[in-house]
Order: C-alpha cells, then structure tokens, then sequence
C-alpha cells in the first residue's frame, strides 16, 4: 500500500511538471523571441530619413502602436502634414 501511494504521489509530480512545462516553456520562447526582434530592431535617426515637404498633405498611418508606425506619423507632423494615427 505504501508503495503505491509514493509511485502516485510521484507520477503526480512528473504529470504536474510535465503539464507546466508545456504550458510555460512556448510562451516563454514567444516573448523571448518578441524582446530579441524589440532589442536588434534598428533605430530609425532622423538623418537616416529623407526630409520630403508634406506641407498641405495628409496621411494616415497604420500600425502607429509599434514603433515603426509611431516613428512615421511623427516624422509626418514634423514636416508639417496632417498625419493621423489609426489605432483599429
């Protein structure tokens, strides 16, 4: 009797590891992955784009949430566009 409580309380832990480790581990290599593109990305520098006159125009920039679509919609209003950020 007392050998068959230590093996089941033994499979147990192995099955309660087993399920966190494949609950855990895929979200964990998701938001490693996610913090390496964030930390490689390269830096946009406003030498790096092109001053064009947007004086009068508008535009609409997806994506503005990230930083790519930010970055855009700002570099618009520095040029005097009417830029606006679209959230949907």
């Amino acid at each position: 009797m007392e050998s068959t409580d230590r093996m089941e309380a033994f499979c147990g832990k192995w099955l309660q590891r087993m399920v966190m480790f494949t609950s855990f581990f895929p979200m964990a290599v998701t938001f490693l992955g996610s913090m390496q593109e964030v930390v490689t990305r390269p830096k946009l520098v406003e030498a790096e784009m092109p001053q064009i006159d947007m004086a009068g125009q508008r535009a609409v920039v997806t994506g503005g949430c990230g930083s790519l679509g930010l970055e855009l919609a700002v570099q618009y209003e520095r040029g005097n566009s009417s830029a606006r950020n679209n959230l949907l």
